[in-house]
C-alpha cells in the first residue's frame, strides 16, 4: 500500500495485523472459530495448520451458516475480514482474498448458492477484492495485481 497521508500510514503501522494474529480477534467473539482451530490442530498434529487452511475452514463455516439461515456471526466475521484487508501485512491481505474470499466463492459455486448471499456482508475493500476475483476467473488475468493508493 502507498499512503499519501502520513497519519494514515502511522495508523496502519500501529494496527498492523500479521499472520499470527489473523484469527485471534475472532476466538473470543465466535465460539465456533475456537472449536474449528482446536479441530484443525488435532487433525494436523504434530504439525501446525497453516493460515490458508484455517481460513478455508472459516469459509466452510460461513457457507454452512448461509445454508442454515444463521447469519448471527456474519457482522463480526466480515468486519474482521475488512480489517485484514485494511490493516493486514501483505501476507494477511492476500490470505484474506485468496484464503477466505476465494474459498467462499468456490464453496458457494459448488453448492449452487448465489454470491449475493455474501456480498451484502462485505466491507468496501473486501467487496472490491471479491469483484476482482470474479474478474480474474472471467479471464482478466491482471485483476488481482495489487495497486492500492490510500489518500
Amino acid at each position: 500500500m502507498l499512503f499519501k497521508d502520513p497519519a494514515k500510514y502511522l495508523d496502519y503501522r500501529k494496527n498492523l495485523i500479521t499472520q499470527d494474529e489473523i484469527l485471534v480477534r475472532l476466538l473470543d467473539k465466535i465460539p465456533v472459530v475456537k472449536a474449528m482451530i482446536i479441530k484443525e490442530q488435532e487433525y494436523y498434529y504434530p504439525e501446525i495448520p497453516g493460515c490458508y487452511t484455517l481460513l478455508g475452514e472459516l469459509a466452510s463455516i460461513v457457507v454452512a451458516r448461509v445454508e442454515e439461515g444463521d447469519t448471527s456471526d456474519f457482522k463480526t466475521i466480515f468486519a474482521e475480514v475488512e480489517r485484514w484487508h485494511y490493516y493486514g501485512d501483505s501476507y494477511v491481505r492476500e490470505a484474506a482474498t485468496i484464503g477466505f474470499l476465494e474459498n467462499l466463492q468456490n464453496l458457494l459455486g459448488h453448492k449452487e448458492l448465489s454470491q449475493e448471499l455474501i456480498e451484502s456482508w462485505l466491507g468496501s475493500r473486501s467487496l472490491a477484492w471479491w469483484e476482482r476475483l470474479n474478474r480474474f476467473w472471467s479471464g482478466d488475468v491482471l485483476a488481482l495485481q495489487y495497486e492500492e493508493v490510500i489518500d
